[in-house]
């Protein structure tokens, strides 16, 4: 059995010289140093051998997108999934809360933003980012990566492709539908809807702790002794304003109360606008037990690329 993850890999993807290549599964739309021809480059970007920068610590202005590819180019398909890779070394900092962000959608709509979120890094710091994403069923997506707060940031060995959806045929990996899924314990509230990939969810009018969803014992049933990875993306839209919003992922015993094990206990304060990508471990050491993803105060969120993956005893 092949397993696949979401992780943010750590390792370097191997890159030749820049190409636009054909749109089949599994290869690459981009795959290179972006040039003008097929991205735009905004604030005084330089493309320059095999690498692009920019220099944006002599603006006050906020949100500064410097990078994004030319739709007519790098042609995104509607519903497809597609992992976007890159090198990274920041060179300055203008502040504390300098950050920088990336995001798949069309044009102005950030109603069809998918994949999208931020990351931080000291000065002189380098590493690799890697975001995959379902798009929804829009034409025109572009990839776009920018600089909020002011900074300095070179990137490399940008790469663009169009992966499958995950093949989970054995064992007890799971990636559900979200369209009333009895099996994981899921029915959509009213006001809940499906999207590519995953759905979107509404509980700022609901209770102090809303589970969002939970897996069922009996359609899916958590073996003692094994351990599950649990990976998702999530994008919050907003949240209620009651304050103190946050969202968890933990595990449930057979009565429905918490695991005692605070490592089965795992909870991130969210506000509107933050996304990104979660992955957990969980053991599980007696019958019976259901993963469950839950919010604190309610929040309006979408959840995509939702996996389950037995990673055995």
């Amino acid at each position: 059995m092949q397993k696949t993850s979401l992780l943010l890999l750590a390792t370097a993807a191997t890159i030749g010289t820049a190409s636009l290549l054909p749109q089949a599964r599994g290869e690459a739309l981009f795959e290179g140093t972006p040039s003008p021809d097929q991205f735009v480059l905004n604030f005084g970007a330089v493309s320059s051998g095999d690498s692009v920068s920019v220099d944006t610590t002599d603006s006050d202005e906020t949100w500064r997108t410097w990078l994004v590819s030319r739709p007519e180019a790098i042609k995104f398909e509607p519903g497809k999934r597609y992992r976007v890779s890159w090198d990274f070394e920041v060179q300055k900092n203008k502040s504390q809360e300098t950050h920088f962000y990336y995001y798949l959608q069309c044009a102005d709509d950030h109603t069809t933003r998918r994949g999208h979120g931020k990351w931080v890094a000291k000065d002189g710091e380098s590493g690799h980012m890697e975001v995959t994403a379902t798009l929804g069923d829009f034409d025109g997506y572009v990839f776009a990566l920018g600089c909020a707060k002011g900074g300095a940031i070179t990137i490399k060995n940008l790469k663009i492709e169009e992966v499958p959806p995950r093949k989970l045929d054995k064992g007890y990996l799971y990636q559900p539908p979200f369209e009333n899924d009895e099996g994981l314990g899921l029915v959509l509230r009213p006001e809940g809807r499906t999207v590519k990939g995953g759905f979107e969810m509404d509980t700022t009018t609901g209770r102090e702790w809303n589970c969002i969803f939970s897996t069922s014992p009996a359609v899916l049933p958590l073996q003692t002794g094994h351990t599950y990875r649990v990976a998702f993306n999530y994008d919050v839209k907003s949240v209620s304003e009651k304050g103190d919003n946050a969202m968890l992922c933990h595990l449930t015993k057979s009565d429905g109360s918490n695991s005692s094990n605070m490592e089965h206990w795992n909870s991130w304060p969210v506000s509107a606008g933050d996304s990104g990508h979660k992955e957990f471990n969980f053991t599980v050491t007696e019958p019976g037990c259901s993963i469950r993803l839950t919010d604190h105060n309610g929040i309006s969120v979408r959840i995509e690329d939702f996996t389950i993956e037995d990673l055995g005893k």
